[in-house]
């Protein structure tokens, strides 16, 4: 009986322990995308930027025209 006892007890601890395991693997992985996401939209942003200053330019036109 004891043996039994034991076994379920090693069972018991094990799913609680695999539990906590994934828990904790799904919160970094969570944290992993939000801190790519936050740098995508960082890099993003920057693009636009660029973009915003390569289109600026100033059109002169001669006073021939």
């Amino acid at each position: 009986m004891k043996i039994h006892q034991l076994t379920t007890l090693i069972l018991l601890l094990s799913f609680f322990s695999c539990d906590r395991i994934a828990n904790k693997t799904k919160e970094g992985i969570n944290r992993g995308g939000e801190v790519v996401g936050e740098s995508a939209t960082e890099f993003f942003e920057g693009v636009s930027e660029g973009v915003d200053k390569t289109l600026e330019c100033k059109i002169i036109l001669s006073n021939n025209l």
